[in-house]
């Protein structure tokens, strides 16, 4: 159903912009596709159900607005407290280990620091 939902929104509505905003035509198409695909939806009044599952589709599709600005590592901190490697962890004699930036740790700031710049 997934493949059928993509192929629906992909070549035959053409965007994800929400369902009332589509072109009739192209979306009279795409519930036709969808119910021969899914006979279960044509059974639906009004074609009810394969425009429910049209429009999820197209809403999961479009970007999400953030809420609010991602902590990064010093961020996420205590004010004042000294930025270690982000664990918390101590050796024994109470100083913090050496940061070393791991593969995934690099790829998670990577991915702060652009979603930092969309806002």
């Amino acid at each position: 159903m997934r493949k059928c939902l993509a192929f629906a929104i992909d070549m035959i509505l053409g965007s994800i912009a929400p369902l009332c905003q589509q072109d009739n035509d192209r979306l009279r198409s795409a519930v036709v596709y969808l119910e021969e695909r899914e006979p279960r939806l044509a059974v639906c009044e009004f074609s009810w159900g394969a425009c429910a599952i049209l429009s999820r589709a197209l809403q999961n599709r479009r970007p999400r607005r953030r809420r609010g600005r991602v902590a990064t590592g010093a961020d996420a901190g205590a004010p004042g407290a000294a930025a270690g490697d982000g664990s918390g962890a101590e050796r024994a004699d109470g100083e913090a280990p050496p940061a070393q930036a791991t593969a995934e740790q690099q790829v998670a700031q990577k991915q702060l620091d652009v979603l930092n710049q969309l806002e």
